[in-house]
C-alpha cells in the first residue's frame, strides 16, 4: 500500500467522493474509458497518451486530478496542481501502470505491506500473475476489514 496523505487539505475526501461517483462504470471496446479520454485531452500523460489500457490506475489518476483542480475553467485552460498529490514518478513522466505507482511509493519509503497500517485514502495494490497489476483506493478500515473502491 502507498500512503497519499499529503497535507490534510481534504484531497483524500475529494478523491473518495469522486471515486464513489464512478462506481459501476465499465470500460468500452479495446479498454476505451472516459478517464483516459479526459486525461489525454488535457495532456496529463506526456509524451504519450494512455487510452486503451485497463483503467484501474488511470481511474485513480483521474480522481486525484479532479479532486485537486483549483478552478472551473475548461480542461485545456486549467492550471493543474495534481502533481502535489499525485503518486507518479516525476512531472511529465506519468504512467498508467499500477506497478509504476507502487514503485513511486517504494522509492519514497512510503510503500508498506502491513495491512494493520492501512488508512482511508491509501492506495492498495494487488498482485496479478506474480507482479503488481491492479490498484484501488482504501475507502474505510473497520475491525481489520479493508473496504476498497476499484
Amino acid at each position: 500500500m502507498g500512503s497519499i496523505y499529503a497535507d490534510g487539505s481534504g484531497v483524500v475526501k475529494g478523491v473518495l467522493d469522486i471515486a464513489r461517483d464512478w462506481l459501476g462504470y465499465k470500460e468500452g471496446d479495446n479498454n476505451w474509458n472516459i478517464f483516459a479520454d479526459v486525461l489525454d485531452k488535457c495532456n496529463y500523460f506526456t509524451p504519450q497518451k494512455k487510452q486503451n489500457v485497463p483503467y484501474c490506475a488511470v481511474g485513480m489518476d483521474f480522481c486525484f486530478l479532479e479532486a485537486s483542480i483549483p478552478d472551473s475553467r475548461p480542461n485545456t485552460e486549467r492550471k493543474y496542481d495534481a502533481q502535489n498529490y499525485q503518486y507518479q514518478p516525476a512531472k511529465n513522466n506519468y504512467s498508467a501502470s499500477a506497478e509504476k505507482h507502487a514503485g513511486y511509493f517504494k522509492a519514497k519509503g512510503k510503500f508498506f505491506t502491513d495491512f494493520n497500517l492501512a488508512q482511508m485514502g491509501d492506495l492498495i495494490y494487488f498482485y496479478v500473475d506474480g507482479k503488481i497489476g491492479h490498484v484501488g483506493i482504501v475507502e474505510k478500515v473497520e475491525n481489520k476489514i479493508i473496504t476498497t473502491i476499484e
